[in-house]
């Protein structure tokens, strides 16, 4: 399972690397507002993407059609505003 971290803050502890690791091949990507392109090119083969808000600006249908192995997003968010 590959498994696609992107985000900016908040800064991903060793700690929760190691979790994320122990279920799948995980990739860091430490970025400002990335664009969807560039999302898409940096999360290709995921299987999982947690989307950080000062990574993942906005997840769209041509995001989710870009990433053709994805099965499930998460967020690193909190509140509605995002």
């Amino acid at each position: 399972m590959k498994i696609t971290l992107i985000t900016s803050n908040p800064a991903i502890t060793t700690a929760m690397s190691s979790e994320l690791s122990s279920i799948g091949d995980l990739t860091v990507v430490n970025g400002l507002k990335l664009s969807k392109d560039q999302v898409i090119e940096k999360a290709i083969d995921a299987d999982i993407l947690i989307a950080g808000s000062s990574g993942v600006e906005n997840i769209s249908d041509e995001l989710l059609n870009g990433l053709p192995n994805l099965k499930y997003i998460t967020t690193l968010t909190v509140g509605l505003a995002w």
